[in-house]
């Protein structure tokens, strides 16, 4: 498993639990200054997970109020971005003379350390705590120039769709099932998410073009791999119909997947596991084979069986079987 740091302050002494909450937030994101109207008993949980020189955090917390002044910039500076995501409860953010109310699990905001920023957040009712997912990035890791990533601090960047929402799902999938991965996998996962985050603000500054080549590729091929999982079920998933709906050429295509598996053994592949999954759910049991197989666009029987015998070493009906004659 990834490995990840968790802190709930409910454990803490009540009186304690807002100075260790202030200290946790200064020393992993950047020095400011913290306030809340729940300071006397501050029911806060964090969780924190180091990627390479990247952090991933994820905060729950009643209302709460920072701000990064030039005094504290002049004392400390780690010289990081902020792209933070607010998953619930109501956000605003002011950075550059840019002040912004952000939709929650619509918008990512972004922040440079290196300038005075104001936030405020709460819940959507009381009782409830509000909720935040932010990655931390080194300035030069993002190879983008610093000037015009500056037009964009405070601005609202859409969490829900194109590229944006690809991120949001990683950071989010991350943060919820750290155990679904192990640490070597640490150095794969800060890449990918540098490259969603170039591209996504890229897309804002009309700078994609200036991308290094290795940075776009990757991304195109996480967009692909993406529209691959929506689209299983559609039996005309094609290589060229893939290639159509990103306004490339197959051959384009093909290279992507250069290196590992071919795109039609990658689609079957994950149709395959598809309909494992689904041969093994109690709840799915009375689904005839073949229509396990067409939910997931295998319309012939005698491939299916053929394919899912090769791969997992008997028939589906024999993989049926024995899954829940155990």
């Amino acid at each position: 498993m990834l490995t990840t740091h968790t802190m709930d302050l409910s454990t803490l002494p009540a009186a304690e639990r807002f100075d260790y909450w202030q200290e946790l937030v200064s020393q992993n994101t950047a020095p400011q200054q913290v306030s809340s109207a729940h300071a006397d008993d501050f029911a806060g949980w964090a969780q924190l997970i180091p990627l390479g020189r990247l952090q991933l955090t994820s905060f729950r917390y009643p209302s709460l109020g920072t701000r990064r002044t030039s005094r504290l910039i002049r004392r400390g500076d780690p010289e990081t971005y902020q792209l933070a995501l607010p998953v619930t409860g109501e956000s605003a953010i002011t950075q550059q003379r840019h002040e912004t109310v952000l939709r929650p699990a619509a918008d990512f905001t972004l922040i440079d350390s290196s300038r005075p920023h104001e936030a405020k957040h709460a819940p959507d009712r009381p009782g409830l705590l509000a909720h935040s997912v932010t990655v931390i990035i080194p300035r030069d890791l993002l190879p983008l120039p610093p000037n015009k990533v500056a037009r964009l601090t405070a601005a609202r960047l859409a969490s829900d769709k194109g590229m944006g929402a690809l991120l949001a799902n990683d950071l989010l999938h991350i943060t919820r099932h750290p155990e679904q991965f192990r640490d070597v996998d640490a150095g794969f996962l800060a890449r990918r998410i540098v490259d969603l985050v170039a591209v996504t603000i890229g897309q804002y500054l009309g700078e994609t073009g200036t991308l290094p080549g290795e940075v776009k590729r990757r991304a195109l091929r996480d967009k692909i791999d993406a529209f691959i999982d929506v689209h299983l079920d559609d039996a005309e998933l094609t290589p060229q119909a893939i290639a159509d709906a990103h306004s490339i050429a197959v051959r384009e295509l093909h290279r992507l997947f250069e290196g590992g598996r071919s795109v039609s053994e990658e689609i079957k592949v994950r149709r395959l596991e598809r309909c494992r999954r689904d041969l093994l759910d109690p709840t799915l049991h009375d689904v005839p084979i073949y229509a396990v197989a067409r939910r997931h666009g295998i319309v012939h029987n005698t491939y299916f069986s053929r394919a899912f015998k090769a791969a997992f070493g008997m028939s589906p009906r024999e993989f049926r079987n024995a899954a829940f004659d155990a």
